[in-house]
């Protein structure tokens, strides 16, 4: 009786680089197996984007090589998806180059496990891997407080001058909110305006104004 799976000690194809979109590359190692993750590749003007890394020195040293191959500039930022050390132990070999990017509880985790893996797999030939956690961290709360607190100012005026020294505008501000929680109150004011102006003197002026401001209120989708 035979079987179709292939022995254990198969050699494995080495990874593949392959464009899905411009300057947008998925680097695919396989046969996807434990520890063979896929990582990912963004190249800019000023150099690369590196999604995560690789389980040992040598197949990490395997993806800056593939880095190098699509890009002359260096990988800048190296962004963890999460704390597994298939995708965090190769970290160490992307500085001093690369600002490290991820979650506050990717870093957390790393410090907290360290190198997990490598007593179950004493077989593996690590390299001289060590932990090196994201330098730069977030948490759940990076995009509500990014959008909450910005808005779209809107500004339009019409000067009529009736003289050298007086002048009648109409004007109208909106700011309307870019929140993107909905479920947080958000406001839109929407402004008209009447001001005069006259010149008395070259150091002495008058201005006067009329505002109406009517503001719509949103929160939990309701207005």
């Amino acid at each position: 009786m035979t079987s179709s799976a292939p022995p254990d000690d198969l050699p494995l194809p080495p990874p593949t680089l392959e464009e899905v979109a411009p300057d947008a590359y998925a680097y695919i190692q396989p046969d996807g197996s434990w520890c063979l993750n896929n990582t990912g590749l963004l190249v800019g003007r000023g150099g690369v984007t590196a999604i995560d890394t690789c389980a040992t020195e040598a197949r990490s040293r395997a993806f800056l090589e593939a880095a190098a191959r699509v890009s002359d500039g260096p990988v800048r930022t190296l962004v963890n998806t999460h704390h597994h050390g298939d995708h965090t132990h190769g970290n160490r070999f992307f500085l001093p180059e690369a600002s490290i990017i991820g979650h506050t509880l990717c870093r957390e985790t790393m410090l907290s496990e360290g190198l997990a893996a490598k007593p179950l797999f004493p077989d593996v030939e690590w390299g001289q891997i060590e932990v090196t956690p994201p330098s730069l961290t977030f948490d759940d709360r990076l995009g509500d407080e990014f959008f909450s607190n910005h808005g779209l100012i809107l500004n339009a005026e019409l000067p009529f001058r009736f003289s050298r020294a007086q002048q009648l505008s109409v004007g109208v501000d909106t700011n309307i909110s870019l929140g993107a929680d909905h479920q947080s109150p958000r406001r839109n004011d929407y402004e008209g305006y009447l001001a005069y102006s006259v010149s008395l003197t070259r150091a002495f002026s008058i201005n006067a104004s009329g505002r109406v401001v009517p503001r719509e209120y949103h929160q939990n989708g309701r207005t």
